[in-house]
């Protein structure tokens, strides 16, 4: 089927400027009713705000995703977005092609109503260049050239590229184009990294009874998954809306204790919450996320413990945190950091009755973009748990209180979709 194309148009001598474009698109491309496209784009906001969007750097970008989202939701291959403008030497436009699945190009400043060389002629050619007519069989004998071509044998129009691959399923172009990070509709993540441990007691007054911790170094697996399930509906805010997890566990993991040999060691750690992603652009600009969850992570020795010294833990929190996605090229940088406030601990706190426990949780990080959905990533991650034990005089144990401090780092690999 030929290149289908909204236009869409407004300022002054508006309608003239879009039947240069639509008179000039030649056969490969023709011109379709924008209802089905405003429709998809109005629920992204208000069609009337997207002239003053465009004249505006700062709002610019995120007008221009909103349309190239609509194009995709109504199924068109091409929208030409113009803004027209009169001065003393005639009609000029600043027109912007929206392809789904590419970057927006841009005309600024070109004038229409001209025999020549204007508007039509410059949008004709950007649309031709997006969307070549397929390669003729070379076994095929050319055509003679006519100006009037026969009416029993027409020219056919010149279509757009194949969306179905050599496997007969979409191009990765057509399944990438539809869900780019920041716009993905869910992402799953999997690897594994190291962590490491350590805890230790402020001012332990009664030191028989308070034993300090270091894990050197423990291997890790674990798994993140991020799904939003509004992102295709185009609304504001709740295509954004989106609900997150993860899950880690250490494995052959043993400590050393005196007077009990090895001690059987289980570490876990797992997270469920709800992510806002604020996007500042298109699929280049940073992304902003804002984090509140629910989760666990507990540190739990498996074997006797008959002076109860060991530093077993159970920390069961809520989150409040933010995060940054930061794109160059094909890599991204990645940051987070947040409050983790603690609603119980275990067994270390659980000595002290009068204890507080809260924690921060922070994140570095970087991808690299594989290909066909596929990112690979390497995170180093920091989380730190701090007590006041608020001991009194008789207490069975008297400290000032701890630091608990887990390290970690996970190379994995990401499919987002």
């Amino acid at each position: 089927a030929p290149t289908s194309v909204v236009v869409w148009s407004q300022g002054p001598n508006a309608d003239q400027a879009k039947a240069e474009i639509v008179s000039a698109l030649g056969p490969g491309a023709h011109a379709v009713d924008a209802r089905g496209w405003r429709d998809a784009f109005r629920r992204a906001g208000p069609p009337e705000s997207l002239a003053r969007d465009l004249a505006r750097p700062r709002t610019r970008a995120a007008a221009l995703e909103r349309a190239r989202h609509a194009a995709e939701l109504a199924g068109v291959d091409e929208v030409v977005l113009v803004r027209t403008a009169r001065d003393r030497s005639g009609g000029h436009a600043d027109a912007y092609l929206v392809v789904p699945g590419r970057d927006p190009e841009a005309l600024t400043h070109v004038p229409f109503g001209v025999p020549a060389g204007g508007l039509g002629v410059s949008i004709r050619d950007l649309i031709a260049a997006a969307h070549p007519p397929p390669v003729a069989d070379a076994r095929a004998a050319p055509e003679p050239r006519s100006s009037t071509p026969a009416p029993s044998s027409p020219a056919l129009p010149a279509g757009p590229p194949s969306p179905l691959g050599a496997d007969g399923l979409p191009s990765d172009a057509d399944r990438r184009g539809r869900h780019p990070v920041p716009r993905e509709l869910f992402e799953l993540a999997a690897g594994a990294g190291i962590g490491a441990r350590n805890f230790s007691f402020h001012d332990p007054y009664t030191t028989s009874n308070l034993r300090s911790y270091q894990l050197g170094a423990a291997p890790l697996l674990g798994v993140d998954a991020a799904l939003y399930p509004l992102a295709d509906l185009g609304v504001p805010v709740l295509s954004d809306v989106g609900i997150v997890g993860s899950y880690a566990q250490a494995v052959a993991v043993g400590s050393a204790a005196p007077g009990a040999g090895t001690v059987g060691t289980q570490w876990d750690r797992w997270l469920v919450g709800g992510r806002y992603r604020l996007r500042t652009g298109g699929p280049r600009a940073p992304m902003l996320g804002i984090v509140g969850a629910y989760g666990s992570d507990a540190f739990i020795f498996q074997g006797a413990d008959p002076s109860a010294t060991y530093p077993c833990v159970t920390y069961d929190f809520v989150q409040a945190s933010g995060d940054v996605r930061v794109p160059i090229g094909r890599f991204s940088v990645t940051a987070r950091g947040g409050y983790l406030g603690v609603l119980s601990a275990g067994e270390v706190a659980s000595r002290f009755p009068r204890a507080s426990v809260a924690g921060v949780d922070f994140g570095l990080g970087g991808g690299f973009d594989i290909g066909s959905g596929f990112e690979a990533r390497l995170e180093a991650a920091y989380r730190r748990f701090f007590y006041a034990m608020n001991t009194r005089p008789g207490d069975a144990v008297v400290a000032g209180g701890a630091l608990d401090e887990l390290w970690g780092a996970q190379a994995k690999v990401a499919y987002v979709f």
